[in-house]
C-alpha cells in the first residue's frame, strides 16, 4: 500500500503545537493524543 505524503511538515505541525499550547501532549502521547475539545489553559 502507498504511504500518503503529509501537506505538512513534522517541523510546521511542532511548531504550531508550540504556539496552541499542546506540544507537551504531542510529546507524552504523540500526535493521536490531541482532542478536538482540548482545554486550553493560558
Amino acid at each position: 500500500m502507498a504511504r500518503r505524503r503529509s501537506i505538512m511538515s513534522e517541523h510546521l505541525k511542532e511548531e504550531i503545537a508550540k504556539e496552541l499550547g499542546f506540544y507537551d501532549v504531542v510529546q507524552r502521547e504523540g500526535w493521536g493524543g490531541i482532542k478536538s475539545r482540548m482545554p486550553v489553559i493560558w
